[in-house]
């Protein structure tokens, strides 16, 4: 499911790009340094009340060279949606908590309960395990009412140049991250933990989901929850993931792309390294949708460790999540120059006993896809791997063999 879109930018020519080793340099060039005034506005708080007016009257204040600080032991409450634009130079410091309503009053009204924009803002929560510097997004309210639409993201960030560092969030109603038209970005120790105290799942609970952004860095990341772990959805170049560990969730996904037929979407010169997953139901992905044109471009997953994953290694050039026959398209969305490196663990065997499954488009096959190093076994007998529509004059780095698209 996607909600966060925009008007579409024209067609582009995608020249070769530079090797994906270019990636490497990402994890140094993110120390972007801010210099603060002395203009600090603390943040008070009214208990048992809405913390609105004094949250917004501190970003009015200090939007420019200063500090906003939320209490250290304070958990505020935010009853209203919040949007906070033109920041210029200001570090947010999140010592206390941030509590979204336990209700669904904002229902089909705004698709991010807190929106953050601006130039050179850091977020930065205390680095450690105590119950400060959490979003308490409330999300179990919405779960258990089975909503599927309408739902909004805890937190949205548009912001050029500047850090998160060391956020929590708690139970988000639907994603929890949103980076969008970001750029020049370390992300750094956040902990988001979305999960279903009952039977009612957490479904579209995304950790961190990419729109229109590049150049973001984000390390030393745990995320649990009922979605994609990582999800690089449209038009997103240069971003570096390291040190990501993902539970319960469907992977670190590029994707899903083409969803509008004829809307031209890309992902470029993403890389992942020392990722683990852990009972997800897929590992390393790349989504596209049938009827949907773009090009995915200059994707390495390295060093992954899978525990008692569906799906290792997955290239899905048929997804859909829509219902029964909308998955019999073919996507012209180019894969080009892909490599998953050192996979080492285990699957589960619960939705095929095919460590590897990529499956690429008939009209648009895949183009260099490598594998190596992959150590993954299974607990099914007659273990394959699948890689279908895959050209290259080098061998694929695997023992493959042909198979039918799964409509599962």
């Amino acid at each position: 499911m996607r909600i966060f879109r925009h008007p579409t930018h024209p067609r582009q020519t995608h020249q070769s790009m530079a090797p994906i080793t270019r990636l490497l340099s990402l994890a140094t060039v993110f120390l972007v340094g801010s210099t603060f005034a002395t203009t600090v506005c603390t943040v008070p708080h009214k208990p048992g009340g809405d913390d609105y007016n004094a949250i917004a009257l501190a970003f009015a204040s200090c939007s420019q060279n200063a500090q906003v600080v939320f209490q250290s032991g304070v958990v505020y409450n935010l009853n209203q949606p919040l949007n906070v634009t033109g920041l210029n130079n200001v570090q947010i410091k999140l010592d206390g908590s941030i509590s979204l309503p336990n209700n669904i009053l904002y229902k089909n009204k705004t698709t991010a309960f807190i929106a953050i924009s601006g130039t050179n803002v850091d977020i930065i929560a205390p680095a450690d395990s105590s119950q400060n510097g959490r979003i308490i997004g409330n999300g179990q309210v919405w779960w258990d009412k089975g909503i599927s639409s309408g739902r909004y993201a805890t937190l949205q960030v548009s912001v050029k140049r500047g850090s998160i560092q060391n956020l929590k969030i708690e139970q988000s109603p639907f994603y929890n991250l949103v980076l969008d038209h970001s750029s020049h970005l370390r992300i750094d120790g956040i902990k988001f933990t979305s999960v279903s105290a009952n039977s009612n799942l957490p479904r579209n609970t995304d950790g961190i989901d990419f729109f229109y952004s590049s150049f973001i860095n984000v390390s030393n990341a745990q995320i649990t929850n009922g979605d994609d772990c990582i999800s690089v959805k449209s038009n997103n170049t240069d971003l570096y993931f390291n040190h990501v560990k993902c539970v319960g969730s469907h992977g670190i996904s590029i994707g899903s792309l083409g969803i509008t037929p004829g809307v031209y979407e890309y992902s470029l010169r993403i890389r992942a390294d020392d990722t683990s997953c852990t009972n997800c139901s897929n590992g390393a992905r790349i989504k596209t949708w049938p009827g949907g044109v773009g090009l995915v471009q200059d994707i390495t997953f390295n060093g992954f460790a899978v525990t008692g994953v569906d799906r290792p290694i997955y290239i899905d050039q048929y997804y859909c999540d829509t219902g029964v026959g909308c998955r019999t398209g073919k996507s012209l969305v180019q894969i080009q120059r892909v490599n998953f490196n050192n996979f080492t663990g285990t699957s589960s065997g619960a939705k095929s006993n095919n460590p590897v499954n990529i499956m690429c488009s008939a009209d648009a096959p895949c183009q260099e896809v490598y594998l190596s190093n992959i150590s993954i076994t299974s607990p099914m007998a007659n273990v394959s791997n699948i890689c279908t529509n895959v050209v290259d004059n080098k061998p694929i780095g695997i023992t493959c063999v042909p198979g039918k698209i799964s409509v599962s």
